[in-house]
């Protein structure tokens, strides 16, 4: 059910000035001015506040692997946090590293300064908590710009913050969040994100996040727009709004929204009420008993659905719900007909998409597939505004086939394999007791030695007799070095047409020199795997008798 404004009134009060703090440490500047922070908690907070004042130093390197443990709150800005708060340009590239709480006492771990920005890239952000019922973001509160990348939030937490939580984080200025995942986040509503300004998420996952008392078991959205784009949320849990609960403006694209769950307020996946513009995403199995996916209870906005599918909703409600009716943008799946997609929209009700489970299908999100027979396949027309030029969740371009795909997932052509490669040039050229003329070890320098091995397949046992008669193996010759002198050993040398490397073979099997007519001859009738080929006069021994290249 609507909040009272009364609660956003507050919410936006409360998000104003802020009291820096620093504390003194040790870090690590290189030559190149990088500052590579130590593996302990003094050395970061010397690191970000000297940052904080000094550009020079602002861009931080954590060290890789290391777990930077706070067990104690640094100030008490905002209810209180771990490090000092950001009031500079910072940036901290964390190499893998993870910086948690393990305290009985409650702090955040981060605070950005309406005056400072923070860029976080490839590091865990654990077990942060707020607890002080005013303010949220139990891992960051950001009054600045904060940009996130390749970065886990994790169990974080603001359970008793009022009308402005955020389990992991609070975001008050422009928020980016890139490749991200939010696990295990709690607070009264926004268990993963409360944004309060500009927000953009962007190939990022939810999963196991919660809203204990208003919505939006993953994000809520209070103030500004958010843009959604290829994330998946999986498995949150709100009383309203499962995943997402928009309160102003929220754009979805490219996104696959499955088992979330909202209670009695309704919205499996969202609870609308602003205004919600979603296409090209999948909802399935959701659930609610209002909205099992989607719920729209806007009184000056709208949601809009186009090119999406909505499936299999669960917990009593239908697929869709509430008033005013969801606008249909036109080629929609609906498994029910509580949608209201219409025909004349070229929307199908009733329709089965055949969805796969979630999957790791390609790109840094998972998704739902598409079998070849779903009618989901080929059922938008390229002509259709969204449709070419786009691409799906995991960014392979659309369409693939004549016409792209309804929902996140676009099936990838599939193209007839390519020919088999031609089987490579020559053959075994078998001799005396079942052996093979053989180009030693595989060699390729010249004067290698050519010997008798048991017949293995291997490239050094594939001889090529071409039609100027040299017998050619890895591209070069079989070569009588002493040009016709009886019992000479031959190798491999660079191939250059003289009459020492052309041999004809005769109808009794023997292959004979052009200079001086002599055979190629295997020593003493020898089986003995290395034992190195020879010319000889031509006598009809059996050791003289080859077979042409198989």
């Amino acid at each position: 059910m609507p909040r009272t404004t009364g609660v956003y009134v507050f919410r936006i009060a409360v998000a104003g000035g802020l009291v820096a703090a620093a504390v003194g440490g040790a870090a690590a500047t290189s030559a190149a001015g990088a500052v590579t922070v130590p593996c302990s908690v003094t050395s970061l907070i010397s690191a970000i506040s000297t940052a904080n004042t000094t550009p020079a130093s602002s861009s931080l390197t954590l060290t890789s692997g290391c777990a930077y443990t706070l067990t104690a709150a640094d100030n008490a800005t905002d209810g209180g946090t771990g490090l000092p708060v950001i009031t500079g340009q910072v940036s901290i590239q964390g190499s893998g590293a993870t910086i948690t709480r393990s305290a009985t006492a409650a702090f955040r771990l981060f605070d950005v300064a309406s005056g400072g920005s923070l860029t976080l890239s490839d590091m865990t952000l654990s077990n942060g908590l707020i607890n002080d019922g005013v303010n949220g973001g139990g891992a960051i509160f950001s009054h600045g710009p904060l940009s996130v990348t390749h970065t886990t939030f994790s169990g974080n937490s603001a359970p008793a913050a009022t009308g402005i939580s955020g389990g992991a984080i609070n975001a008050v200025a422009a928020l980016t969040v890139s490749l991200s995942t939010f696990t295990g986040n709690t607070a009264q509503e926004g268990g993963g994100i409360l944004s309060q300004g500009t927000t953009s998420v962007t190939d990022t996952t939810f999963t196991g996040n919660t809203a204990t008392q208003f919505g939006g078991g993953a994000i809520v959205v209070t103030t500004g727009t958010t843009t959604i784009a290829r994330d998946t949320f999986s498995g949150n849990t709100g009383p309203g709004g499962g995943a997402i609960d928009n309160d102003t403006t929220v754009n979805v694209s490219n996104s696959t929204f499955t088992g979330n769950t909202a209670g009695s307020n309704g919205g499996g996946a969202i609870q609308n009420f602003g205004t919600a513009t979603i296409t090209q995403s999948t909802f399935s199995g959701n659930s609610s008993a209002f909205g099992a996916n989607l719920h729209n209870l806007t009184t000056s906005g709208s949601m809009t659905v186009s090119q999406s599918i909505v499936a299999n909703g669960a917990g009593g409600g239908g697929n869709c719900s509430g008033s005013p009716a969801i606008v249909d943008g036109g080629h929609n799946i609906d498994t029910g007909t509580s949608c209201g997609f219409s025909a004349a929209n070229r929307s199908m009700s009733n329709t089965n998409p055949a969805l796969g489970p979630l999957a790791s299908n390609g790109g840094p999100t998972q998704t739902m597939a598409l079998p070849s027979d779903s009618p989901a396949v080929n059922a938008i027309p390229a002509t259709v505004a969204g449709c070419p030029g786009s691409t799906d969740q995991r960014g392979v371009s659309r369409p693939q086939g004549p016409a792209c795909d309804i929902g996140a997932y676009e099936l990838i052509a599939q193209t007839p394999p390519p020919p088999p490669p031609p089987p490579p040039a020559g053959g075994q050229i078998r001799g005396f007791g079942g052996t093979c003329l053989d180009d030693f070890h595989s060699g390729t320098v010249n004067r290698n030695k050519i010997d008798v091995y048991r017949c293995n397949g291997t490239a050094a046992q594939r001889w090529v007799l071409a039609s100027d008669g040299e017998l050619q193996v890895f591209g070069k010759c079989l070569d009588d070095p002493a040009f016709g002198h009886r019992g000479t050993r031959l190798v491999l040398f660079t191939c250059n047409g003289g009459a020492n490397q052309r041999w004809t073979h005769t109808a009794g099997g023997q292959y004979v020199l052009a200079f001086r007519h002599l055979c190629l001859d295997d020593p003493g009738f020898s089986t003995a795997n290395g034992t190195a080929v020879r010319v000889w006069s031509c006598d009809g021994g059996a050791n003289q008798r080859w077979t042409r290249p198989a």
